[in-house]
């Protein structure tokens, strides 16, 4: 019944000819030089296909023979949004990844000191008390626990010990728990240091590069929906693959809206988002631009799909569907948006069909074309179709030109200021939709006296029609179906007046 929204994984799926395009993004990856450390960005709008680029880009890789084929390591930091310390996931994930793609023990000596540099780096990241004396003295231990162990020893004090201290010190700050959690990590992290022969960070990190440098093949690590992360946590992600991008053998594919990096990136006056960007990334790909008319033969191979909509040929007039057409689908823009419709226009024909009405089946009480219009409206422009659906007497009503009254001015201007609110880029493709959708408006609006057979559009079972209109919309969720319009308020207080 439903369309999935998840990113494609094969070639054969592919409905945009991007596989080219993925092809040479792969090859990009593999061709980069013996050990070279590499950032690569691939751009475009949420919805536009990045995921999917870099699925297919991953098959080729796969599929591909060469010898040392490069490891690839998928962080979906979405994953990790809204939890504290987005390094220390990193970190880890990339230990756990390398360590069930690779085997030997290469491998697991760097995935136990990445897991390490990395608890070392969101220790440090986190020591942020509420007062600054207490800043300064988790910063203070921080750097006398990694730089100057000895100390420890000169104070002849022992890891429970230093532990038990850490307790009294949480205790004391009762209004946070990071100096308990500090201190009980920073003695953790004391204990795997002297397994560690008590490097520093930066000599652990030298340490980590070395072994990277030593391996035989690359690794790829796939960095997806950046975009969706806070504007914090997009700083602290860069913020660590700036620090890190130098580690030998390692390429970092980073999926992303540029635009909505860059403004979260800005983080001072002279220097902004944009250039910070450029300062890591050495490569950007950008989306492969899909045409409309690409986006459109999607959309129209869906709805050839859908068998109750296949069963109206008889109300499918193809005349009136290329005037209907030709608005509806500037509504697309993306592959997104059609699954998004498709799913919607397929589930609420379904709730037609299965009213309780056993005489006769309620998609043949409504226009498919008409039917596949409104709820375009209604997933595009819902403030629309609310208006639409809560005035029907508005939409409806004869018109009279000739002797103009103040209730047909009211409906005018109700109508216009509607209308008004339409986005700019939309504005005369919908008003254009709603005058042939409702064609005594478009007298309305046009201020021209234009022929309407009511007679011809109940046949049609249009949503014009005063018998039809309520199907279109009685069976959809919105709305309050016993509400009454302005209009309509209006035109029976000058009903009452005449009189």
């Amino acid at each position: 019944m439903f369309t999935t929204d998840k990113p494609i994984c094969k070639s054969e799926d592919d409905l945009l000819n991007r596989e080219n395009f993925s092809k040479h993004l792969a090859n990009a990856l593999l061709n980069s030089k013996e050990t070279e450390n590499l950032v690569v960005a691939l751009c475009g709008k949420w919805g536009s296909g990045k995921s999917s680029i870099i699925n297919l880009a991953k098959e080729h890789i796969e599929k591909i023979e060469i010898e040392n084929k490069p490891t690839i390591i998928n962080f979906n930091p979405w994953h990790f949004s809204g939890l504290n310390n987005l390094i220390h996931y990193f970190f880890d994930e990339i230990a756990k990844e390398l360590e069930l793609k690779q085997t030997g023990k290469q491998a697991s000596k760097i995935a136990e000191s990445l897991k390490f540099y990395g608890e070392i780096l969101s220790v440090v990241s986190e020591a942020k008390p509420a007062t600054d004396l207490v800043k300064d003295i988790l910063l203070y231990s921080s750097i006398a626990s990694f730089a100057i162990p000895e100390i420890m020893s000169w104070l002849g004090l022992s890891i429970e010990q230093l532990k038990k201290i850490g307790l009294i010190i949480g205790i004391g700050f009762t209004f946070t728990a990071i100096a308990k959690n500090f201190i009980f990590r920073l003695s953790n992290l004391y204990s795997q240091k002297a397994e560690l022969n008590k490097i520093s960070t930066d000599k652990l990190k030298e340490k980590i590069s070395k072994e990277l440098k030593e391996i035989n093949n690359k690794i790829i690590i796939v960095i997806d929906d950046i975009d969706r992360l806070t504007k914090d946590e997009i700083r602290q992600l860069f913020q660590l693959i700036k620090i890190n991008a130098d580690f030998p053998n390692v390429i970092y594919l980073l999926a992303f809206d540029r635009e909505i990096v860059e403004n979260n990136l800005t983080v001072q006056d002279g220097f902004s988002g944009k250039d910070y960007l450029e300062k890591i990334v050495q490569v950007f790909f950008d989306i492969p631009y899909v045409t409309p008319a690409q986006i459109h033969k999607v959309l129209y191979d869906e709805l050839d799909k859908i068998d109750e909509l296949s069963n109206c040929h008889d109300l499918f007039d193809q005349d009136y569907w290329q005037k209907i057409n030709d608005s509806v689908k500037s509504l697309f823009k993306n592959i997104r948006d059609v699954r998004r419709f498709i799913n919607s226009l397929n589930f609420n024909i379904k709730m037609l069909n299965n009213k309780d009405r056993k005489e006769v089946d309620l998609i043949e009480e409504v226009n498919p074309i008409d039917f596949i219009a409104i709820e375009a409206i209604r997933l595009f422009i819902p403030n629309l179709y609310d208006f639409i659906k809560n005035n029907k007497a508005l939409f409806i009503d004869d018109i009279k030109l000739v002797e103009v009254d103040d209730l047909t001015e009211k409906r005018k201007y109700l109508l216009n200021e509607e209308l008004n609110k339409l986005p700019t880029e939309l504005k005369e493709k919908i008003c254009g939709l709603i005058k042939i959708l409702f064609p005594k408006i478009k007298s309305l609006l046009d201020d021209e006296i234009y022929e309407i057979d009511d007679e011809i559009y109940t046949q049609q079972q249009r949503v014009c029609s005063k018998y039809y209109f309520d199907c279109y919309f009685s069976f959809l969720p919105g709305g309050d179906e016993d509400g009454i319009s302005q209009y309509d308020l209006e035109k029976v207080f000058n009903s009452m007046q005449s009189v």
